[in-house]
């Protein structure tokens, strides 16, 4: 049988002290594990506001205050990309505006609801456009020309916020975890406003094109923060 011996260091200066190949395994296992513990913050973090979005897709449709924001896939109107403004704005207040495409009446409240961000910061907004049929908001059925028409009508505006477009119908990833709009909202006419506090809870209901509106959307924004 083999005989071992242990190796001890008469030198004070070097008791306790690690050998290179020690002191980097520890580095790599101390780095390891505050990369590990950075992950489960950040997982931490966006699980709960994920899960938290996707399951505002059960109950009643959004239609009044006391309602919830749900969850619905839209399209960027500058980029084309596909994906759930509600859920991109989750844990912050929000206010969501819903248009007609051909609705005359747009581009002044987008100006409108653009001057409430620049007074109220912290406030996040999107705008969803669509063709009302029968009081209720759908996708177009040209996607492609429906933001080429709205992004030159919005070009001059700067808005800050985004312009976003239901589409027709969700891709068969979408629908397996969004439900169409139809089945979450229902907000039958064009410049309707909804102002939802950081928990998605409509706080404030209107439509923009009634009298004195504009002025009641900055005093509800006001008192979120």
């Amino acid at each position: 049988m083999p005989s071992y011996r242990i190796r001890r260091t008469t030198d004070s200066r070097k008791r306790g002290r690690l050998t290179g190949t020690d002191a980097n395994a520890s580095f790599r296992i101390m780095r390891t594990t505050r990369r590990d513990l950075s992950t489960a913050l950040m997982l931490g973090a966006i699980l709960p506001t994920l899960y938290g979005c996707l399951r505002g897709g059960e109950g009643a449709k959004t239609s009044d205050v006391g309602d919830r924001l749900r969850p619905f896939v839209s399209v960027d109107a500058s980029t084309g990309k596909r994906y759930c403004q509600v859920c991109a704005f989750g844990g912050r207040p929000t206010l969501m505006a819903v248009f007609d495409l051909d609705d005359p009446d747009a581009i002044e409240n987008l100006s409108t609801i653009q001057g409430v961000l620049d007074d109220q910061r912290g406030l996040t907004a999107f705008a969803l456009f669509g063709r009302f049929h029968d009081r209720a908001l759908a996708g177009p059925a040209d996607l492609a020309e429906a933001r080429r028409n709205l992004n030159q009508r919005i070009e001059t505006l700067a808005l800050t916020f985004p312009v976003t477009i239901l589409p027709a119908s969700l891709t068969p990833s979408e629908a397996l975890l969004y439900r169409p709009y139809g089945e979450r909202f229902d907000l039958p006419a064009s410049g309707t406003i909804l102002l939802a506090a950081a928990d998605n809870r409509v706080r404030f209901k209107d439509r923009l094109s009634r009298s004195g509106a504009a002025a009641r959307l900055k005093r509800a924004a006001a008192q979120l923060f």
